[in-house]
């Protein structure tokens, strides 16, 4: 295949995965996974990014969040939500809650990730794993 961006920061194709609509209910693994990434990111974050281009990202992501966790899929008349990421990341979700192998599973555990996004990643499982050190989980 081409080379993913070398040269890059690594940062421009994680905008383009967002402003890509998926195909009704189907996103790729690779989108699958990016997206995981970002939501377990934007869960957390207060939302103080030195640079812009990623406030913007996370405030899209926290959007998306919003949108996925209050609509049921179907707008009111029971025609189906027009918001293209509605369908492909509850679908993700429900993977995230009843993947049972998520270490070796290519959407929970991508080999492939960007840097900037494997980076990511690693600070959202310190920030879990310290999460779950100090506070008791209730609820």
């Amino acid at each position: 295949g081409m080379s993913d961006g070398e040269g890059s920061d690594g940062d421009d194709d994680i905008e383009d995965e967002l402003s890509a609509e998926p195909g009704v209910g189907k996103m790729t693994h690779r989108q699958a996974s990016k997206l995981l990434v970002l939501i377990t990111h934007a869960r957390t974050c207060p939302g103080h990014h030195m640079s812009h281009r990623h406030s913007e990202v996370c405030k899209s992501v926290k959007y998306l969040m919003l949108h996925i966790r209050d609509c049921c899929g179907k707008t009111a008349d029971g025609t189906e939500c027009s918001f293209p990421w509605c369908k492909p990341c509850k679908a993700l979700l429900a993977h995230l809650v009843r993947c049972n192998k998520p270490d070796t599973c290519d959407i929970c555990s991508p080999y492939d990730l960007p840097p900037a996004l494997r980076k990511l990643r690693q600070l959202n499982q310190k920030a879990a794993e310290e999460a779950e050190g100090t506070v008791s989980t209730v609820g």
